[in-house]
């Protein structure tokens, strides 16, 4: 491996390092009590050195939004991949969906809760989630294209479903037993959340 070989792949684990560094810190103390100073103090290398690779704290959080979509992008290009039959593929892709931002939760609500950074033109972690916003619009156009899905408005059918998505995973997330609430198990209300908006659609 030459000189400029072991620089760059140097200068690759330095960034990985710190963008682990700040999703600890942002799961652990949430993203308000997040500084890159903190980032710094936790991986021993001075603040000047992280300036090096983000600007300020919102294009770090920009980079850690863009890989939870990346791994949510995997998940779901991996059950696309299984080429299940249409509806079976469009109810397992809203469980999965689910699932994921319960398994990472604070990932989750980062995503959704932070602003993106002062970036020209759009930033990355809003195209990767159009890009898992467009697996949800194959599956469905599969339903629709099989006559199992009605399909008179098709555009907002599915941003309907992905408000279904984002709602039944956000209130798992922060408010599930912590209301004097007729609450099921998580996985009975997923199910039951999947076959209402399945049953919604079909014809």
């Amino acid at each position: 491996m030459g000189v400029q070989e072991r620089r760059a792949r140097e200068k690759e684990l330095l960034r990985r390092k710190i963008i682990d560094a700040a999703a600890q810190l942002i799961v652990a103390n949430g993203y308000e009590a997040f500084s890159l100073r903190q980032v710094a103090d936790k991986i021993e290398y001075s603040a000047s050195s992280i300036y090096l690779y983000f600007k300020n704290k919102e294009e770090l959080i920009e980079a850690i939004c863009a890989e939870t979509f990346d791994e949510l992008i995997a998940r779901m290009d991996r059950l696309e991949a299984r080429n299940l039959p249409p509806l079976e593929a469009f109810e397992e892709g809203i469980r999965e969906y689910i699932r994921f931002g319960l398994q990472h939760p604070k990932h989750y609500e980062l995503v959704f809760s932070c602003p993106p950074a002062d970036n020209d033109g759009t930033p990355l972690s809003r195209s990767k989630g159009l890009q898992a916003f467009g697996t949800l619009a194959r599956a469905f156009g599969r339903c629709a294209a099989e006559g199992i899905f009605r399909c008179g408005t098709p555009e907002q059918d599915v941003m309907v479903t992905w408000m279904a998505m984002h709602g039944i995973t956000t209130i798992l997330i922060t408010d599930h037993g912590k209301w004097d609430l007729p609450w099921s198990p998580i996985e009975e209300l997923i199910e039951h959340g999947v076959r209402m908006v399945s049953h919604g659609l079909k014809k």
